[in-house]
């Protein structure tokens, strides 16, 4: 109570405070769990690959009803392979939890890929299969191979360096002999899956 008095009068509360005062309620007020169990008998969660276990406590809550006979309405919608947010806590592992919770729950694998044309799709299984922690590893029988729709002349190469440097020399030496070539700059963009590593790679450009 003390700490949450002083968070109101310093005018601080976060997202996650949101969600630990939430489960908190649910778990202690069973008045206010009832109520919102009767409210939201239909639960749909997207990202679920995003989930804590903060947030999985609240999922856990809202349907554990005994009306639902073990098996509520709840959907939800995931790729282990977008997991990204690990740094918040988010646990991939929910989704296995979630196929061992509920028995009966049915599997639907989305493989129809409508973004990308096939010569992607390689490039990027190539990688993303060298993880151990995936799900196809994990589920019996789960294949996840997309199926491209869309077609495009595209090209795809994927090079292996040495060290991080390595690859932002290689990178940064690629680049320029594309705008020598007569690539337009604007038309070239670096991706990343941190921001750390495009500061990394920075000074290599602003040098060349």
């Amino acid at each position: 109570r003390q700490y949450l008095d002083q968070m109101t009068k310093d005018e601080l509360y976060d997202y996650d405070d949101m969600i630990m005062q939430t489960v908190r309620a649910l778990e202690n007020h069973d008045d206010l769990l009832l109520d919102l169990q009767e409210k939201y008998q239909y639960i749909m969660v997207d990202e679920f690959q995003d989930t804590n276990l903060a947030q999985m406590r609240i999922l856990d809550r809202l349907t554990d009803n005994p009306v639902h006979e073990g098996n509520p309405n709840i959907l939800t919608v995931g790729d282990d392979d977008q997991a990204i947010y690990g740094f918040q806590g988010a646990d991939v592992g929910n989704i296995l939890s979630f196929k061992d919770k509920y028995k009966d729950a049915k599997i639907v694998t989305l493989t129809d890929n409508y973004r990308s044309t096939a010569l992607i799709l390689e490039g990027a299984q190539s990688v993303i299969q060298q993880g151990e922690e995936r799900l196809v590893n994990k589920i019996s029988g789960l294949d996840k191979t997309l199926t491209a729709h869309k077609q495009a002349e595209t090209t795809t190469t994927i090079t292996e360096t040495l060290t991080p440097d390595h690859e932002r020399q290689w990178v940064t030496e690629h680049i320029a002999e594309k705008i020598k070539q007569g690539a337009e700059p604007r038309d070239i963009v670096i991706i990343s899956n941190k921001h750390a590593q495009l500061e990394a790679i920075a000074p290599y450009l602003v040098d060349a």
